[in-house]
This record gives structure tokens, C-alpha cells and sequence, in this order.
């Protein structure tokens, strides 16, 4: 027998507290680099869309998502933030 998961109430706590940290993280980046981010992941759009949105061909689009994921990522590594559950 697997153990037993978390209870809702665990999990939402949990899911609170990483969606505070990774809020937390987001005001850290430069605005650009926040604006990618929010616009791909938050309002779920596609790059075209985004290019749209911002006035800026694709290829700069792809490159600024890759340089803020990579900043983002360099931030979340130096500090220490709640455990994620998987997600499924």
C-alpha cells in the first residue's frame, strides 16, 4: 500500500505557500523578465500571442522566456523554497 497523501487542506496550504515564494521570486527579476514570465505561465499565452502583446518579433519572445527561466531558476536555487508536490 502507497502512504497516504496529503489532506486537501495540507496540499492547499502547501500550494500557498510555493505560489507565495514564486510570486516572491518574480518581483525580484527585472520587469522584462517578470512580464515574459507572467504573460507565458500566468495568462497562458503563446509566443505569438505575447510577440503580439508586446510589439517584438518571436525570436525575441523565445529569448527573453530562455534568459528570465534561466534568472528565475538561478534565483529559486539560492534560496530555499516549500517542497512541490507532483503535479497529476
Amino acid at each position: 500500500l502507497a502512504p497516504p497523501g496529503p489532506t486537501d487542506a495540507e496540499q492547499r496550504h502547501a500550494d500557498g505557500e510555493l505560489a507565495y515564494a514564486l510570486n516572491r521570486l518574480l518581483r525580484r527579476l527585472n520587469p522584462e523578465h517578470e512580464t515574459i514570465l507572467r504573460l507565458r505561465y500566468h495568462e497562458e499565452l503563446s509566443y505569438g500571442e505575447i510577440a503580439n502583446r508586446l510589439d517584438v518579433p518571436i525570436g525575441t519572445v523565445m529569448s527573453r522566456l530562455s534568459r528570465a527561466r534561466a534568472k528565475l531558476l538561478e534565483l529559486a536555487n539560492a534560496e530555499e523554497l516549500p517542497n512541490a508536490s507532483p503535479i497529476g
